[in-house]
């Protein structure tokens, strides 16, 4: 058994990270595995060095050591661009050229927004090749995921027996941002699998 705590070094480390933590950390011994700290520091511009150091020391006052060394997802970038590449390659993503309130523009007329953010309304994924370069040419765009149609069904060993929806509850999400950066979607998938 593998159990990690993966935070952002983007404030110090509060109750209910050292919560999280302490729970992932006593299921992993429990189980006789290993406890792995992931560094979710893809956000540059809020994860600062200081906020790191504290966080090892908090973990380590607790007494929450881990077995390996840490993985930090911006060391990662070639493992993203690798698996970017493979989908790009499978027809599962699509270049998307909307702004943040361009799509809460679309979402919130006349179904309103979701409580986790609008739902993306597709507005670049039938873009033609033409249509996309041209678009290229004003503005970077991001990368979706083209979100399968069919329900997904899975058991989860706390809720049980899931059904999950994304094209219709959240829509096709971003893996690539605009600046070529991995998202949170395409990053943790790929770590959690790596190890």
């Amino acid at each position: 058994m593998r159990g990690r705590f993966a935070p952002s070094p983007s404030g110090h480390l509060h109750l209910g990270n050292a919560y999280t933590a302490l729970l992932s950390w006593l299921q992993v011994r429990a189980g006789g595995g290993q406890f792995l700290l992931r560094i979710e520091d893809l956000d540059s511009a809020r994860c600062r060095a200081e906020y790191l150091d504290s966080l090892r020391r908090d973990l380590e006052y607790l007494g929450l050591y881990w077995d390996e060394e840490p993985i930090f997802q911006s060391l990662r970038q070639e493992a993203y661009a690798e698996a970017l590449s493979a989908l790009q390659r499978q027809g599962l993503t699509y270049p998307c050229f909307c702004s943040r309130s361009e799509i809460s523009r679309a979402a919130s007329a006349p179904h309103g927004v979701a409580d986790d953010g609008p739902r993306y309304p597709g507005t670049c994924s039938a873009l033609s090749p033409e249509q996309a370069r041209e678009r290229a040419r004003k503005r970077n765009p991001a990368t979706r995921f083209r979100a399968d149609p069919d329900s997904t069904e899975f058991v989860d060993e706390v809720q049980g027996r899931r059904v999950e929806d994304v094209r219709s509850q959240v829509g096709d999400f971003v893996i690539c941002r605009n600046d070529r950066v991995a998202s949170y979607q395409l990053a943790v998938v790929i770590d959690d699998a790596y190890r």
